[in-house]
């Protein structure tokens, strides 16, 4: 097995959260995100963990490495948070998701292994874990050898993925754009099989994604993806308008493709603009 150490692992307050876990005989993994990012030696500022301990004995140990702060807004999710100096961190008791059908929001049961807890995550490049105490890399899914291949790969069956949150199609084309990585051709032709299941997820949420989406270089390349697969008429219907013939005949310049090359050109708006930004972007002049 090969030793992988990546730069969140060697922070201080990592260390005193891997002691103070393995003090009590628990294990403690860095996951998700910032094993992705350490591992494309991105920095990271959100740290999140997973361990086999519950939400009570974690919070009492996180309280043996010093945070700034504690917050327990997620503890019946099983998530205690903590603030260490710049850095935001999320320490998850290992758990697995079933969906009531017709319900977007999961019944969430603490789990009892890793894998457990790796197997219900959304793609591969997510579904990794380090041990903070050294070890090597638990990829039961070949997300080290996605992310090699510049590949977005949803774990085990993409439709049942995507059908247990329709926000992931979106993630997916985000992760695709923010990495410059192609979709996996199975993964690709879920999402657009799953598309129509997008109009169950709020406009907030969906106006997240799109913000983060649209911040990427160059937009463009996401939002044909949108459209080719069917989700922008779930997102902003009247963008779809811009490819019909009627629209191109009328006008002395392909309007579908003079947009995209304008949001291109188009500086990244303030955070503060929020959903507002992002429908404004893409919305036709009527």
């Amino acid at each position: 097995m090969v030793m992988i150490e990546i730069k969140v692992s060697c922070l201080p307050f990592v260390r005193a959260l891997a002691e103070a876990f393995a003090a009590r005989g628990r294990s403690l993994y860095l996951v998700g995100g910032c094993v992705r990012d350490g591992l494309l030696g991105i920095d990271v500022h959100d740290v999140d963990l997973t361990t086999d301990a519950e939400p009570n004995e974690i919070k009492q140990l996180v309280a043996r490495a010093k945070p700034d702060g504690v917050y327990t807004v997620g503890e019946r999710f099983g998530t205690i948070g903590a603030i260490f100096g710049d850095y935001q961190v999320e320490i998850t008791t290992y758990r697995s998701e079933t969906y009531t059908p017709g319900s977007r929001k999961p019944d969430v049961v603490f789990g009892t292994t890793l894998e457990g807890d790796l197997a219900r995550r959304d793609f591969t490049i997510n579904a990794m874990a380090l041990p903070t105490g050294g070890g090597p890399l638990v990829d039961p899914f070949g997300g080290q050898a996605d992310l090699d291949a510049r590949i977005v790969r949803a774990v085990g069956n993409p439709d049942e993925r995507f059908d247990e949150d329709p926000l992931r199609l979106l993630r997916g084309i985000r992760f695709s754009a923010q990495f410059a990585f192609a979709l996996e051709g199975e993964t690709e032709r879920a999402i657009a099989r799953s598309a129509d299941e997008l109009a169950a997820i709020s406009m907030e949420r969906v106006c997240q994604e799109m913000n983060r989406i649209l911040v990427t270089e160059p937009p463009s390349r996401p939002l044909r993806q949108l459209c080719d697969l069917g989700l922008m008429q779930h997102i902003v219907p009247e963008f779809m308008e811009l490819r019909s013939p009627s629209r191109t005949r009328a006008r002395h310049k392909d309007v579908y493709e003079h947009t995209l090359a304008v949001v291109d050109r188009t500086p990244p708006c303030s955070p503060c603009a929020g959903a507002h930004c992002c429908m404004t972007l893409l919305s036709p002049a009527r």
